[in-house]
C-alpha cells in the first residue's frame, strides 16, 4: 500500500532526511520518499497506519507536520 502525505515545515535537505528517518522508524512503514518541492512524503507501508501516528513521528523529528492529502494507490 502506498500513500502520499503533505509535509509542512521543511526548508532544506536536512529537513528531508529528518522526516524520512522519522517516517521509516514507524512500525509498518517499508519506505518513505520525502521531497521538498512539493513538500510531500510518499510512504510505502505493510498495512494502513493512522495519519496521527505518522504525524506524531514527524513532529518528534522537528517543527514539521504531516497531513493526509492524496488517495491510496
Amino acid at each position: 500500500m502506498i500513500h502520499t502525505y503533505r509535509i509542512r515545515g521543511m526548508h532544506c535537505g536536512s529537513c528531508i532526511a529528518r522526516v524520512q528517518e522519522a517516517l521509516e522508524g514507524v512500525a509498518g512503514v517499508k519506505k518513505a520518499i520525502v521531497s521538498l518541492n512539493p513538500q510531500e512524503a510518499v510512504v510505502s507501508m505493510k498495512h494502513p497506519i493512522d495519519t496521527a501516528v505518522l504525524d506524531a513521528a514527524v513532529q518528534k523529528a522537528g517543527a514539521y507536520s504531516l497531513s493526509d492529502e492524496v488517495e491510496v494507490i
